[in-house]
């Protein structure tokens, strides 16, 4: 009927995977999340050193400090679990 061999070849599932979500229009960097049906968002959301070429900078490179726990901060900025106050200065309203 061909006129000529027909050869199949069976197909591992990340590439039958990858192959559906070409034909459905899937991008290829979304098709890698969603293949094996495991949700991969390292293959979506690139490191900074990937993207820069650098390793992160520490707490204490950006900010010129060591960094606080959350107890410290917390402990140092009471204010900011302090009810809030009406604009009015009404503290029933």
């Amino acid at each position: 009927m061909l006129n000529r061999p027909l050869v199949a070849r069976e197909l591992d599932d990340e590439t039958e995977a990858a192959g559906r979500h070409h034909s459905a229009g899937v991008r290829r960097r979304v098709s890698r999340f969603l293949r094996g049906g495991r949700l991969d968002e390292a293959t979506l959301y690139p490191t900074v050193e990937q993207v820069t070429g650098r390793p992160p900078r520490t707490v204490e490179q950006v900010t010129g400090r060591p960094p606080r726990t959350f107890e410290q901060w917390s402990t140092a900025h009471p204010e900011a679990f302090a009810p809030h106050r009406a604009a009015s200065g009404d503290p029933g309203a």
